[in-house]
């Protein structure tokens, strides 16, 4: 017996003795009073001296072990010393700690026990570790998948139930023999490809290939291997999945093994109780749910099971009570950012060493971009199907594999008559070189696009196609044909040939009316130049006010019949390429000045205002850029009848000048804006008291666009437009 003396009871709480162990320490007097609570006891149980001191120990103890305790402490009384007993207890937030428990009897100064010391060993972990290393090992051993490991050299180390099912062997019997018994002989190189990278510390994932079984009857697999590695990260040997990740050991090295296999796969796998409690999660399930291990464990399967899917869970866990499997149940789960996901979940019972159920194993395989990807296929079957084209398939000998209903209809072949019939049916005689150019391509790997050919339809008919023809590839990327897609465009060609005819004929029918605005204007010029002359000589020779007066409106009207003339004149030159540009230095901003006193006066109605200018000195035609103020200026009254002012702005930045003019009339519609700098355009919403040829802004345009420049307009339907235009302060005058 080994007892404590102490004057104090909380002797034992002192530091040196606390600081000699990591565990934690209480001490309590014979009414199990709490006398003393080391740092090592706050931070086990979470409560801390000032919380415990002075309460009774039964604060940590769980009702069904308090009995216990009175026991231990009439053992105490009595000079016994316990070591090393299990026992649980309570922390602060309720959960159970698993708890190895050492007490001994501590004296007073009279060497009477006066209370117990307790050291307190926390083995919670290691409990939940071994339950888990458990969990595991059931889950390989229920599952129906070939799950064996092997060491570098090929030889088998573990083989569970399911690879018994598989491959017919026993454990017994297949146990340190090599992995090549079940390889067929022309797959032996398979396996050193796997060993070596194996060695090299890479995984191996999904791959298809053929075994053998007992029987030596051939087996399709879906292999995932992966390295296994001892304590010291040393790659020791392999694990080896048929479709799911699962193994069997014995003994506490094949557990461990076994719970590799389960982290390194691919899937989701998962355990939980008949409750629904989730209570292993692999690092797949991870992957594919998004929540880690420990964000999960210990929470409700619904956790990731959609609202709408609720119930399948309780017809689930009816059937694991009754001892059924569920194989290759597809449902819908849903991930931790809410996302859902098409799973395929096998679900078997997990079996305790007395076989009672007390769980199942769920493996949950992501199916989602297979679904998907299924129902592209579909969509485009649809598509193919449903399409006005000629969608055909074929093999590198030109022989036809597949045909939709729009070749049908197109070539008047039904697919039973077209599939396994050589493409060069349809193709004319005089064009059978270019089946062999076309295939040659795609037996490069290239495409031909938009092909414009001839074929021949069932009734021996002649049509124009456009050939659009795509090699196909097999899984492994070889190329084993061609789809080609056939439009006809005969209909389609007929019409451009008839749209060509008829450009044709319109080009000349603007050309003869070019030429005839051209020769009508010179031919006006000169008669309309003497009268206009005749009108002034009169004007000033008249003494008459009211002969004066008709005589103004006729020079006025003169005026304006020299300009339109002057216009159709310079349309003339444009179109010929003969507008000529006299280019020299001027001041821009006295030229804006002139031209504003000089348009001034024939507006009663409207304010012309410069509110910006800058003295700036371009080099261009002085003559033409007055003719596009003018115009702009001219439009902006014309334009605004309601309003009474038009603004004027000017800004020079590094390269060039700015010109804006602004007006607050009609607007120009937003869907007429390309369209404003266009010959003879004119916007069909004007009031017809508003004139004009729509010639004005096109030559204005044209005259910026020779000086190098940009015009371009900004406008809001009534509230006005602002027209803008740039000169470059150095150019070289493009002549058109």
């Amino acid at each position: 017996m080994e007892k404590t003396k102490s004057g104090d009871i909380s002797y034992l709480s002192s530091t040196s003795f606390v600081n000699s162990t990591c565990d934690a320490v209480i001490t309590k007097d014979l009414n199990d009073i709490i006398t003393s609570w080391d740092a090592n006891a706050e931070q086990l149980f979470g409560y801390s001296h000032a919380e415990v001191s002075g309460k009774n120990i039964s604060l940590i103890i769980p009702d069904e072990k308090r009995a216990e305790e009175q026991q231990i402490t009439k053992l105490i009384k009595s000079g016994i010393s316990i070591n090393s007993y299990y026992t649980e207890r309570l922390d602060k937030f309720g959960n159970r700690l698993h708890i190895i428990l050492s007490l001994l009897p501590v004296l007073n100064d009279e060497g009477e026990i006066a209370g117990i010391s307790e050291v307190l060993q926390d083995i919670t972990w290691k409990r939940v570790l071994e339950d888990k290393q458990g969990m595991l090992a059931a889950i390989v051993d229920s599952s129906d998948d070939a799950i064996i490991s092997k060491t570098l050299d090929g030889f088998i180390t573990s083989w569970n139930k399911g690879a018994e099912t598989i491959f017919g062997y026993n454990e017994a019997e297949i146990l340190n023999k090599s992995i090549t018994v079940l390889i067929p002989p022309s797959r032996l190189a398979e396996e050193l490809m796997i060993l070596e990278r194996i060695k090299a510390g890479e995984k191996v994932e999904h791959f298809e290939t053929i075994r053998l079984s007992k029987d030596g009857k051939e087996l399709m697999v879906s292999l995932t291997v992966s390295p296994i590695k001892n304590a010291k990260g040393e790659i020791i040997g392999a694990s080896k999945i048929a479709r799911d990740i699962s193994q069997q050991y014995s003994s506490d090295i094949k557990q461990a093994i076994l719970a590799s296999i389960v982290d390194s796969s691919e899937d989701a796998i998962i355990s939980k109780n008949l409750d629904g409690i989730i209570s292993s999660w692999n690092k797949g399930a991870e992957r594919i749910f998004g929540y880690t291990e420990r964000e999960i464990i210990g929470k409700h399967i619904s956790t990731i099971i959609p609202e709408s899917r609720r119930g399948e869970e309780q017809i689930i866990i009816d059937q694991i009570k009754a001892g059924q499997k569920l194989d290759h149940f597809e449902t819908r789960r849903r991930r931790k950012d809410g996302t859902e996901l098409i799973l395929s979940l096998s679900i078997s019972p997990i079996k305790n060493h007395r076989g009672e159920i007390i769980g199942c194993s769920k493996i949950a395989r992501n199916i989602t971009e297979q679904r998907i990807l299924e129902h592209k296929q579909a969509t485009l079957a649809a598509i193919v199907d449903s399409s006005d084209d000629a969608i055909i398939s074929k093999n590198l000998d030109g022989i036809i594999t597949s045909w939709n209903k729009g070749a049908e209809r197109i070539f008047g072949y039904t697919e039973s008559e077209a599939i396994g019939q050589p493409i060069t049916m349809l193709i004319p005689e005089a064009l059978l070189d270019e089946e062999k150019i076309i295939i040659g391509k795609i037996r490069k790997g290239e495409r031909v696009d938009h092909f414009k050919t001839t074929r021949i339809t069932k009734d021996r008919k002649e049509i124009e196609l456009s050939l659009s023809v795509s090699p196909v590839k097999d899984k492994k990327g070889n190329i084993v044909g061609a789809s080609k897609i056939a439009r006809d465009i005969t209909q389609q060609n007929e019409i451009l040939r008839q749209l060509k005819r008829s450009t044709e004929q319109l080009e000349k029918l603007n050309n003869y009316k070019d030429e005839f605005i051209g020769i009508a204007s010179h031919e006006l010029k000169t008669p309309l130049t003497s009268i206009y002359a005749n009108l002034q000589l009169l004007d000033r020779k008249l003494s008459d006010l009211q002969h004066k007066s008709f005589v103004a409106k006729t020079l006025k009207h003169a005026s304006k019949l020299n300009s339109l003339v002057a216009d159709l004149l310079d349309i003339s030159k444009i179109q010929a390429g003969k507008l000529q540009l006299n280019t020299k230095p001027f001041n821009m901003a006295e030229l804006i000045e002139e031209t504003v006193d000089s348009v001034q006066p024939t507006s009663k109605t409207h304010t012309i205002k410069i509110q910006s200018k800058t003295a700036t000195e371009i080099t261009g035609d002085r003559q033409r850029i007055e003719q596009v103020l003018i115009n702009l200026l001219t439009n902006a009254i014309k334009y605004s009848p309601h309003a009474n002012e038009v603004l004027v702005n000017m800004a020079a930045s590094d390269d060039a000048v700015t010109v804006s003019i602004q007006d607050f009339g009609l607007g120009i519609p937003e869907d007429q804006m390309g369209q404003i700098f266009s010959r003879f355009f004119r916007s069909n919403d004007l009031p017809s008291s508003i004139s004009g040829l729509g010639i004005g802004l096109y030559i204005s345009n044209e005259i910026v666009l020779r000086h190098k420049g940009k015009m371009w307009v900004e406008s809001q339907t009534g509230k006005g437009s602002t027209f803008h235009f740039t000169l470059p302060f150095t150019h070289n005058t493009r002549q058109a």
